[in-house]
């Protein structure tokens, strides 16, 4: 309160007090009470007052020096130089190191960001959990976690792993069923195109998409294992483990579909490059034991493996022809005998028969049908000649005309120039013989004449087109 110095109208100085409020007041005159006076401007601000004492971040973790009002064991504070710490009840959960690194229950070490907390809080847990919603604005790529690997100038490392699964320690008395490196769920099919596994690293030394290296199995169970090559499959394993080569649909030909397909007209090569006389082989292998790899003795008439040849009449696959090996005979101990047989489909028939065999002893044996009988003088046919044997018993002359080359080319249409074929004629006549001529195309070496009560073998072959040659032999 300030005091100043004022005068009554009759000249009397007093006294005059200035209130907080701004208003004067004359110390010892009384009066009519007036209007408040009018307020003074404000005076000016005062100097600051000194600084308070700072804030402390020093403490533990069970008394961080900063903490909410009312908690004390929960906060932040300095484990040591240049690091900052943060603790709840009374527990250090993370701490930043001097270097920036960052770990989560548990001390930074080597790593950038470290977790050492227990997995708990429910019959599904997560370590480390990310469950962001994309928004509309990312438009090319989002990835939840991704990592670019680099280094400093002339770093020399054995391995940079960009993801490492190790093992850690199982607690006594742990069951765990299933351990995943890696695990992709099968939830994982919203998009257009869903890759459980991506890699996309380009063709050059030392670069593989997938390298598996240790001695385990490597197990695949997925429906259809396809192995493709620039972008185009060229094999599958399919759902009932046949291989497919350049085809990525089974093929059910004749009554059984094989294990092994391929579409492509040269579908196996094996090869051996070797300094000796060896080549290369191809095994067919039977047991009677229904273990695989096990032993038990086959028996005559087994068949040892086959090869069979099928063409499609417009609605299924229909055998054409097939070789295959046989027991022939009783084997025992380093003893298996062995016969080959060569079957052919006839024309009108849907299943081969056997034309030829070689026996174990070598023996070359033939499927020979009934002889053709011709008794009169004609015009042999090609179902004459395809019997092998013609015979005529009649007693009176009989000459036999050969077809004309464009016949025999008709009825022979699966041999080629320079190919032939043997037959044969027998004259069980008492009298006279039987003459073989020549046709319009097909021209006959040698006598044709067959005496009777004997035979003669002859040999047709095809010289030229619709032009053949039968030799007496």
């Amino acid at each position: 309160m300030t005091l100043l110095t004022g005068m009554t109208e009759d000249g009397t100085e007093v006294p005059v007090q200035v209130k907080p409020d701004g208003r004067l007041v004359a110390e010892g005159l009384t009066g009519p009470a007036g209007g408040d006076g009018l307020q003074g401007p404000a005076g000016p601000a005062g100097p600051a007052g000194p600084a308070g004492p700072a804030a402390s971040m020093s403490g533990t973790a069970a008394a961080p020096g900063l903490t909410p009002a009312g908690d004390a064991n929960t906060g932040l504070y300095s484990p040591g130089a240049d690091q900052v710490a943060i603790s709840t009840g009374g527990t250090e959960r993370m701490r930043i190191d001097s270097s920036g690194r960052v770990g989560i229950s548990t001390v930074p070490g080597v790593e950038n960001f470290g977790v050492n907390r227990n997995i708990s809080g429910g019959t599904t847990a997560f370590s480390i959990y990310t469950a962001g919603v994309i928004q509309s604005d990312v438009i090319t790529q989002a990835s939840y976690c991704a990592v670019a690997s680099q280094t400093a100038a002339a770093v020399t490392l054995g391995d940079l792993r960009c993801f490492n699964a190790t093992q850690g320690t199982f607690g006594a008395g742990s069951a765990v069923t299933n351990q995943y490196g890696y695990f992709a769920a099968a939830s994982l099919i919203g998009a257009t195109n869903n890759y459980g596994f991506f890699s996309n690293i380009p063709s050059g030394t030392g670069r593989w998409n997938f390298y598996s290296a240790g001695t385990a199995d490597s197990y695949f169970a997925s429906n259809n294992f396809i192995f493709a090559n620039g972008g185009t499959e060229k094999a599958r394993i399919d759902s009932s483990g046949r291989l497919l080569v350049g085809t990525s649909s089974s093929i059910t030909a004749v009554t059984f579909p094989s294990r092994v397909q391929s579409n492509s007209l040269y579908a196996y090569q094996a090869s051996l490059f070797s300094a000796d006389a060896s080549g290369p082989n191809t095994f067919f292998l039977k047991s009677r034991n229904a273990t695989t790899g096990s032993h038990t003795v086959v028996q005559a008439n087994d068949v040892l493996g086959q090869l069979q040849f099928a063409g499609s009449d417009g609605t299924n696959f229909i055998s054409g022809a097939g070789i295959a090996a046989a027991v022939d005979g009783t084997p025992g101990t380093n003893d298996m005998p062995g016969r080959l047989v060569f079957s052919t489909t006839a024309d009108g028939a849907s299943s081969p028969t056997e034309q030829l065999r070689i026996s174990n002893g070598g023996t070359v044996i033939y499927n020979q049908p009934a002889p053709a009988a011709v008794d009169v003088t004609a015009t042999l046919t090609v179902a004459n000649l395809t019997a092998k044997i013609i015979t005529s018993s009649t007693a009176a002359a009989v000459t036999m005309t050969l077809p004309t080359g464009t016949l025999m080319d008709g009825g022979f249409s699966s041999l080629y120039t320079n190919m032939a074929f043997e037959w044969s004629v027998i004259n069980t006549g008492a009298t006279n013989a039987v003459t073989v001529q020549g046709g319009t195309g097909h021209t006959v070496v040698g006598s044709g004449t067959v005496a009777a009560n004997n035979s003669v073998r002859f040999v047709s072959r095809r010289t030229a087109a619709t032009t053949w040659v039968t030799y007496r032999i």
